[in-house]
């Protein structure tokens, strides 16, 4: 077992649902290894490429360049305009319906280079991008091979030598020799790994999640079992030496005592001795609508022997005043080692003669009995350790093994990894 590094006392394990950490009973000492480990997490990379950072009105920019070889032709064709006007001049047909020819093949060259360019407004970001990369990896080329051929001829022989070694390569020497085209794939592979890594860790700790969720639910259930229900949110347990009031939990030493508080007194109800009732019917006769056929204490029936409606008036019962005893209040008040608990057992008026009353007050001398024999009892010798269950042990020990190998992924660099048709043959 560890030990604090401040005051050498034993350390603890602590359990929450984004791992287990350890902590001092005696002082502020608290060390958590996961969570340092995921707080430093570095496998985060800039997974973003010079490309990336463009601009849209730049994209556009790159969209509407011309190439070399269109500039080149673009030229050409100008010279060749020119040179047909002049030929014009000198009435030479010949001379001049060989250059209109080769102008017009140009033309047809350049119509279909410019449309080819409108075209490319209408790809896809990623066929955009290549497009992009293609001309700066024109430039860069450009740039490097200037360095070593000083006339622009040598450098455009060195430039075509190089796209036939491109095309007779393929992917790796274009990875090799292409820097931007290097950081798109290795960007790639950036976010594909990173991203399984984040899989992969996010994996560890949702199964960390899911073990303490288990072991908390089967602490729980254990708990509960030796817990007894007295009702009115009270629950002992002569086990564990604790009692549980309004919610509140308490050991057994810290529940001073139980008293019983009802609220009884006199009072009075009326009592019908005697029921009222219709007397017989009178000798005179009513007529369906009169004001005595419409009193509520009277009533008019017809009577089909003689025709007639005949009256019959309603006589008042006899009652009298009687007293009776009620009650309006019955607590538990339960003395604390840190102030009062109150129980309430009847919070509405009741006669206590009747039989709901009764049962309110058994339950209450049962819960006041129950609360007064745990303030004698005092904390029992031998408490159940819960955490030795084999069912929670199982599930501490894996909640443990996950969290160990969460650690152990965590201490890993992430490599990324060329991918295989990139990597030159050996």
């Amino acid at each position: 077992m560890q030990t604090c590094p401040k005051c050498g006392a034993p350390l603890e394990q602590v359990y929450s649902p984004e791992g287990i950490s350890e902590k001092c009973p005696q002082c502020d000492y608290h060390h958590d290894e996961l969570a340092d480990l995921l707080a430093q997490t570095d496998f985060e990379k800039d997974e973003s490429t010079p490309i990336d950072r463009l601009s849209a009105s730049q994209r556009r920019h790159y969209m509407l360049s011309m190439t070399m070889t269109l500039k080149l032709m673009t030229i050409l064709e100008g010279l060749l305009v020119l040179c047909t006007l002049i030929s014009l001049l000198f009435r030479n047909a010949l001379i001049s319906y060989i250059f209109l020819g080769v102008v017009l093949i140009i033309a047809v060259y350049l119509i279909h280079g410019y449309l080819n360019i409108r075209r490319r407004l209408g790809l896809d970001s990623e066929e955009q991008e290549m497009i992009i990369i293609d001309m700066l990896n024109q430039d860069y080329q450009m740039k490097l091979l200037s360095e070593k051929h000083k006339t622009k001829l040598g450098c455009s022989l060195a430039y075509l030598k190089y796209l036939r070694t491109l095309k007779k390569e393929g992917l790796p020497y274009r990875f090799k020799t292409d820097p931007l085209y290097h950081d798109r794939i290795m960007s790639r592979v950036r976010k594909e790994t990173n991203m399984n890594r984040r899989i992969e860790i996010q994996n560890y700790k949702n199964t960390i999640a899911s073990l303490y969720s288990q072991r908390e639910e089967t602490l729980k259930r254990l708990k509960a079992s030796m817990f007894k229900d007295y009702g009115y949110h009270v629950a002992i347990s002569f086990k564990l030496g604790i009692v549980i009031i309004n919610g509140h939990e308490y050991r057994f030493d810290e529940i001073n005592s139980a008293e019983m508080m009802n609220h009884v007194y006199d009072d009075e109800e009326e009592v019908v001795i005697k029921d009222g009732y219709f007397k017989a019917p009178e000798d005179f006769n009513v007529l369906p609508h009169s004001q005595d056929a419409m009193n509520k204490h009277d009533k008019v029936t017809y009577d089909e022997e003689s025709g007639v409606y005949k009256h019959y008036a309603f006589v008042e019962p006899v009652t009298e005043m009687k007293k009776v005893k009620r009650c309006d209040a019955m607590n538990i008040i339960v003395e604390t080692y840190n102030g009062k608990e109150i129980i309430p057992i009847i919070d509405q008026m009741m006669d206590v003669t009747t039989p709901a009353y009764i049962a309110k007050q058994n339950d209450c001398y049962n819960v006041t009995g129950g609360l007064r024999r745990v303030a004698r009892a005092g904390m029992p010798k031998q408490i159940p350790d819960l955490l030795a269950d084999k069912q929670v042990a199982k599930l501490s020990e894996e909640m443990e093994k996950t969290q160990d190998q969460l650690i152990q992924l965590l201490k890993t660099p992430v490599v990324y990894k060329v991918p295989e048709e990139y990597r030159e043959k050996e």
